[in-house]
């Protein structure tokens, strides 16, 4: 195993192997994003089977959603009302989700730009859509 310890300044980790206990009958395809909430609970929105996978921060499955909700998941983030932004490119969709996976809003076939800047220097992020509709959340600070 490695250890080595990555990152810089106050954003250091070091890598665990093994550190997702996937269930039984789970595997990984391709990992496209990772979101953590208030309570240090880990999303990882993902392209298999099970797209939401949610683990504590010991890495023991806790629960999943999404199946045959998103056909190919791109990107994740986190409002500031504890809400997941899902954004689906095989689509052109962004879904805001409850952390238990219930749908709040859905915005379908729109092509969607995304300006993105390193999570932890910016203060917003922004969704611009072809309808011209913008859409402003707050990074909420760790």
């Amino acid at each position: 195993m490695n250890n080595e310890i990555l990152g810089d300044n106050n954003f250091q980790y070091k890598p665990v192997e093994s550190w997702a206990k996937l269930p039984k009958g789970f595997s990984w395809k391709e990992v496209a994003s990772v979101a953590i909430d208030s309570d240090e609970k880990i999303y990882v929105f993902n392209r298999g089977a099970h797209p939401i996978i949610i683990f504590d921060k010991y890495g023991n499955f806790l629960n999943s959603w999404g199946e045959g909700l998103f056909v190919r998941p791109h990107g994740l983030t986190l409002g500031p009302d504890n809400s997941l932004f899902c954004i689906d490119d095989g689509d052109h969709t962004v879904r805001k989700c409850t952390l238990d996976g219930d749908v709040l809003f859905h915005h379908l076939r729109i092509q969607i730009y995304f300006i993105y800047f390193w999570f932890f220097r910016i203060k917003y992020r922004t969704i611009l859509t072809k309808k011209s509709k913008t859409f402003h959340f707050t990074v909420p600070k760790l």
